[in-house]
């Protein structure tokens, strides 16, 4: 065999042996983006999934923090207000501030006697009562809670525990807020009185009372 006929035996096995070679490599390539997009959708799940978990987890922790406040005052948390506060319990980095002075306050004393307390008030009315057609939307309140038969002040806002007794979600409670702004607006009356001012869905549905206590602070 002449050297001519080597040549070319030698070159074509070197151009089989380099297209099986870049094959091998392709494929290498091919599987190492397949495995790449794999991780990335799967680290993609698992980060959705902890988002997910971290603010449940955040949420789980609210409700108990609020179940031992609201136990620690004398209110009864079965396992349905349990429940319901866990899927309607509001968390915020950041909730509405009262500005000291930004409600027109009663007297004290006067407040008490237009209410028949046998107490002097230390929080806002909107802290003492149900606003508007609340009972005809949502049911009545208790008898026991009618405040001129309680010797001492309630450590909890009436309305809060409204909303617990008849499990209100917190879009039908905004809805009904919305309601009675529109109600004030058209009456001319303004929710910087004491009188006319509208309960904040945010803070009560923390149901924490100290966070509500500190809100409906009278100053």
């Amino acid at each position: 065999m002449d050297t001519r006929k080597i040549m070319i035996i030698v070159a074509i096995i070197i151009l089989a042996g380099s297209i099986f070679i870049g094959g091998i490599l392709i494929g290498v390539s091919v599987a190492q983006n397949d495995n790449d997009n794999d991780n990335e959708n799967s680290n993609h799940n698992q980060n959705d999934d902890y988002f997910v978990n971290d603010d449940y987890y955040i949420q789980s922790q609210l409700t108990e923090i609020a179940i031992n406040q609201l136990e620690f005052v004398g209110v009864v948390v079965n396992q349905g207000t349990r429940d319901f506060i866990l899927d309607e319990i509001y968390f915020s980095e950041q909730l509405p501030v009262h500005v000291p002075g930004s409600i027109d306050l009663w007297n004290p004393e006067e407040l008490a006697a237009a209410f028949y307390l046998p107490y002097v008030p230390v929080h806002r009315a909107t802290f003492y009562t149900i606003p508007g057609d609340f009972e005809i939307r949502f049911g009545r309140v208790p008898d026991e809670w009618i405040l001129h038969d309680n010797p001492v002040a309630p450590p909890t806002m009436m309305l809060m525990r409204f909303i617990l007794y008849h499990e209100i979600p917190f879009y039908q409670f905004v809805e009904e807020i919305e309601r009675l702004r529109e109600v004030h607006e058209r009456l001319g009356r303004s929710t910087n009185l004491e009188l006319d001012e509208l309960p904040n869905p945010e803070i009560i549905y923390t149901f924490d009372p100290e966070i509500i206590s500190y809100f409906y602070r009278r100053e």
